[in-house]
């Protein structure tokens, strides 16, 4: 969350995502990612931002693991 909390007092201070990114030494995409969420939800915390971030990255990642489970052993083991 840590994170979270300095991006948006970066861009909160007209730093662009390519600048934040550069001196946090971050990934561009995370900091969109950050800057994306907090724009279409104006009200979400800080908290609610990182929770949101950890829901997009894991969630993708639970799917494909499902689908390849499901084409290795013929069903959804977590079905």
């Amino acid at each position: 969350m840590n994170l979270v909390t300095i991006v948006l007092k970066k861009a909160k201070k007209g730093m662009r995502a390519a600048e934040i990114a550069g001196m946090l030494e971050e990934k561009v995409a995370c900091i969109q990612t950050i800057l994306k969420i907090k724009e279409e939800h104006p009200d979400y915390t800080e908290e609610q931002i990182a929770m949101k971030m950890i829901s997009k990255s894991f969630y993708p990642a639970t799917l494909r693991n499902k689908e390849r489970l499901n084409e290795e052993n013929g069903k959804f083991p977590f079905a």
